[in-house]
């Protein structure tokens, strides 16, 4: 039998497979750790840790005893978050090789996502109306005064509207429509500005000429107003800055250095411009830099769980499951967890910070998850057989948790600061979970020493 066939038996034996996998354990935690010091400073060096310490992970997955699917998600994770971070890598690094060419293919391709979007819903807009016209029975009704219940030419995701004329008279409508539109007008679609918002409005009559049908759909709509309406930019991949995004008539002629014009074509005619400006370098910088941070946090934290999973079972002893405790818990210090405000209100710091523990207390989120890990890894250590703690061990730890305990709750409550608009049911019950889970802790190290002491 060859070397290599000699070691893959050894490794596949019952007895090996019944052992911690250390090995496995260590390579997967590590990468663990390489990701979050990624999620820092996204590099391709820092990348290239996480890659070869994840192919170790899933080299070692024989060692993991089974049945091994907690090992599988986690070695499964990790690959697709390089996967990831090496997109959003690449992104980065092509911002700082060369702005001006990434700056002006992102405009050209913003302003061609909005062209699109208008030919499309042009195009349904203009179908629905000669659907309408046409109809012979809702003809009959509009002359009759008694027209059937309508619907939006549009589904839910883009406020639109529908009226019914008959000899300039409103008869039927359905929607909501933002723009003032007089009956009558010239038949087909094009693009009508307002004072706050800009329609797309398609036009069409019966044979008589008797009834006019006009469909309508919001484009855009400026502050505040845009508060209050579903415009069709705000529906579209990423979402889009009015103020840098621009549909306007297709007769105007303006031009601003750095910006990138796309004509919307309406047949023969033209039915709108789509005026794309650039963004900052910074501004797309932290953009991208968010995107990053936030997808490769939901990797960690699915990596994180598993990991503990294979790392906590048995044969695992409490020395062992404590290591890798202290593992995911530097992992989660180094992990940024700031950057992700803008996605949930309990990692933003306006609303709870303590400078006390650094990281691991800069939002109500880190600090949930590091007193969850340190509770289950106080609960590891009392269950040791053997580990009782000597009478002198005993006192020192009884007077320090009861003189620092009730100080340090105090000063972890103190990191909590009510939002202006009040809080909401999630982040309420966030902060007291959080806060009872280092209160259980101090209380259960404290009365643990305590039982000791009294010789119990």
């Amino acid at each position: 039998m060859r070397l290599h066939d000699q070691f893959t038996a050894l490794r596949l034996t019952p007895g090996n497979t019944d052992r911690w996998p250390v090995a496995w354990v260590s390579a997967a935690s590590g990468a663990l750790v390489a990701l979050a010091y990624w999620q820092q400073a996204p590099a391709w060096g820092r990348l290239a840790v996480v890659l070869v310490l994840t192919l170790a992970a899933a080299a070692m997955l024989p060692m993991v005893r089974r049945p091994r699917l907690p090992g599988l998600l986690a070695v499964g994770t990790l690959l697709a978050g390089l996967g990831l971070a090496a997109r959003d890598t690449a992104t980065l690094t092509s911002l700082s090789a060369d702005w001006p060419a990434w700056s002006a293919a992102e405009r050209e391709a913003r302003a061609q996502r909005v062209a699109v979007a208008l030919t499309q819903v042009a195009g349904e807009l203009r179908d629905a109306a000669r659907r309408l016209a046409s109809d012979t029975a809702l003809q009959i009704e509009a002359q009759e005064r008694r027209v059937r219940p309508l619907d939006p030419p549009l589904s839910a995701r883009v406020e639109s509207a529908v009226l019914v004329f008959d000899r300039a008279e409103l008869v039927a409508s359905a929607g909501q429509a933002h723009t003032e539109i007089a009956a009558f007008g010239p038949s087909g679609v094009r693009l009508v500005d307002g004072a706050f918002h800009t329609s797309l409005v398609a036009r069409e009559r019966s044979e008589d000429g008797r009834i006019e049908v006009v469909t309508m759909a919001l484009v855009s709509s400026a502050p505040p107003a845009d508060r209050f309406t579903r415009p069709l930019l705000e529906t579209l991949p990423g979402g889009f800055d009015v103020a840098l995004t621009v549909v306007e008539s297709p007769d105007s002629t303006r031009v601003d250095p750095g910006t990138t014009v796309v004509i919307v074509p309406n047949g023969p005619d033209r039915l709108a411009r789509v005026r794309a400006t650039a963004f900052s370098e910074g501004e797309i910088r932290l953009r991208a830099q968010e995107r990053a941070r936030s997808v490769s946090s939901v990797v960690l934290a699915v990596a994180m769980i598993a990991i503990l999973v294979v790392a906590w079972r048995r044969p695992a002893a409490t020395a062992e499951r404590m290591a890798a405790s202290v593992v995911v818990l530097a992992a989660l210090s180094m992990s940024p967890s700031t950057s992700l405000s803008n996605i949930s209100p309990l990692f933003d710091p306006a609303n709870y910070y303590a400078p006390m523990g650094g990281s691991l207390t800069a939002n109500v989120a880190s600090l949930l998850a590091s007193s969850a890990l340190v509770l289950a890894m106080l609960f590891f250590a009392l269950r040791t057989r053997g580990g009782r703690l000597s009478r002198y061990l005993s006192v020192a730890l009884v007077a320090t948790i009861a003189t620092g305990g009730p100080f340090l709750l105090r000063d972890l409550a103190r990191g909590i600061a009510l939002p202006s608009s009040g809080a909401s049911f999630g982040l309420w019950v966030a902060w007291q979970l959080a806060l009872s889970l280092v209160g259980t802790a101090i209380l259960l190290a404290g009365s643990a020493a305590g039982r000791v002491l009294l010789g119990r």
